[in-house]
C-alpha cells in the first residue's frame, strides 16, 4: 500500500534538463516516506512525496518493516 502527493511548482518545457533527488523524509515502523525533489537549474519545479507501508503477503494487513531494512534506510535519512 501507499500514499502519494504532488505539486508542479512551475512549467517545464520539452528539452528542459530537470535533476531529480530522491531522500528518505520519514521511517516508523511499518511505513517509509520518501520525498522527490525536481529542479532546472537553481530552481524547484516540482516536488512528490510516497508514503510506502509494508503489507502482509497474504492478509493485506499492516506490517512491521523488516529491521534490515529500516537500519539501511536510516542511512539516507534526510
Amino acid at each position: 500500500m501507499s500514499r502519494r502527493s504532488a505539486a508542479i511548482l512551475r512549467a517545464v518545457r520539452f528539452g528542459d534538463r530537470i535533476e531529480t533527488t530522491v531522500r528518505v523524509s520519514k521511517i516508523g515502523g511499518r511505513s517509509a516516506g520518501f520525498s522527490i525533489l525536481m529542479h532546472r537549474g537553481a530552481e524547484q519545479v516540482a516536488e512528490a512525496e510516497i508514503i510506502w507501508s509494508a503489507c502482509d503477503r497474504q492478509s493485506g494487513a499492516p506490517a512491521p518493516l523488516p529491521e534490515d531494512l529500516r537500519d539501511w534506510l536510516y542511512r539516507f535519512l534526510d
